[in-house]
């Protein structure tokens, strides 16, 4: 595969180890999300502490300002916001993508903090690479496995033509 033709696509690293080896990395973080995860993040502890010290002010039976006693839905009213914005940002912590390609083997990996999936494809299996609106498929004589999602078609087209070539499987755009 000659790779000094390769146009890499923003948030893509190639490595070549030996002649038929080389792997690939995407990270999805883009810098503008920086910004929002950061103030989500920080928003998020500072409600934490509020939340903690509301629990503890319910659980010791300590009263509202008007004397009455603290009701569970007004702790509920608290913390269902802290789980629904800790929802977002785990949903926003990046997925990382890693592809290697030995000389006869294709081993995808996919990881969001620890939680991933990891394929092994031999290069004889792979029958056809599918593009859709945002997936990259490998179709092989068992299973088809989706092995990228984003919402960048350019990015699908360019890794879907990748594996296709390494492979010599035919490349197949769907609507």
């Amino acid at each position: 595969m000659n790779f000094a033709d390769l146009n890499l696509p923003k948030g893509f690293t190639l490595n070549v180890l030996k002649d038929e080896q080389f792997e690939i990395r995407h990270s999805n973080f883009m810098r503008e999300s920086k910004f929002v995860f950061f103030f989500l993040g920080l928003w998020l502890s500072l409600w934490t502490v509020g939340c903690i010290f509301l629990l503890n002010a319910y659980i010791n039976g300590e009263p509202m300002d008007d004397g009455s006693p603290m009701p569970f839905w007004f702790v509920l009213v608290f913390w269902i916001p802290e789980v629904i914005v800790l929802g977002i940002l785990i949903f926003m912590i990046p997925r990382k993508h890693y592809y290697r390609f030995d000389e006869g083997m294709l081993y995808a990996e996919s990881k969001r903090l620890i939680f991933g999936n990891d394929v092994e494809l031999r290069r004889s299996s792979i029958g056809s690479v599918v593009i859709r609106p945002g997936q990259v498929i490998v179709k092989s004589d068992t299973v088809p496995f989706i092995l990228f999602k984003h919402r960048d078609r350019k990015k699908c087209r360019w890794l879907g033509g990748i594996i296709s070539n390494w492979s010599r499987s035919e490349l197949i755009f769907e609507n």
